[in-house]
């Protein structure tokens, strides 16, 4: 895996447009002819982008010893089908949960933040927008891999919701 950082003028507000942008870069990180898959992660005005695809950037490692930081989409899908956020006292165990099927065992976590994320979408075959919203949990972790080949796989492909939209990928 290699990782690249983009330097970024301004907190994006626009997680759709966030994305269109980290995409152009991706295209120019990747191999020649080469549609890159990745996952990224803004923090403090650096994009951070993931992928088996790239030709260039910096090659990364999951070191489980270290400090990790992952956004996660803290939304749960009802008994009729319609998405609901997280409650925040609940925050903390489903986090767990969902890193317990990823392939850690969570050592320690914070819950830094809470935060809705919010973009208008652009279909290209019809010009309709239609808004996206998403609650997002800012998480500290410490972590221990219980299953390698589960804890490789979310390195490489992320954890959850939101991945096209800056979710989902741990950092260190």
């Amino acid at each position: 895996m290699r990782e690249i950082l983009i330097a970024t003028p301004e907190e994006a507000i626009d997680i759709y447009r966030q994305h269109q942008q980290v995409w152009e870069h991706a295209q120019r990180a990747a191999m020649p002819g080469v549609r890159p898959t990745f996952l990224f992660r803004a923090e403090r005005g650096l994009i951070r982008v993931r992928s088996p695809d790239f030709a260039r950037g910096t090659v990364r490692r999951f070191l489980p010893e270290a400090p990790a930081y992952l956004d996660l989409a803290a939304v749960i899908q009802s008994d009729d089908g319609r998405e609901l956020s997280v409650p925040c006292d609940d925050l903390p165990a489903w986090a767990k949960r969902k890193l317990a099927a990823a392939g850690f065992d969570v050592l320690k976590l914070s819950v830094i933040d809470v935060a809705c994320r919010v973009g208008d979408k652009l279909d290209r075959l019809t010009g309709r927008k239609h808004s996206i919203a998403l609650p997002v949990a800012s998480l500290k972790l410490h972590l221990a891999i219980s299953d390698a080949a589960k804890a490789k796989a979310a390195w490489a492909t992320g954890i959850g919701r939101g991945r096209r939209f800056g979710l989902g990928m741990l950092t260190q």
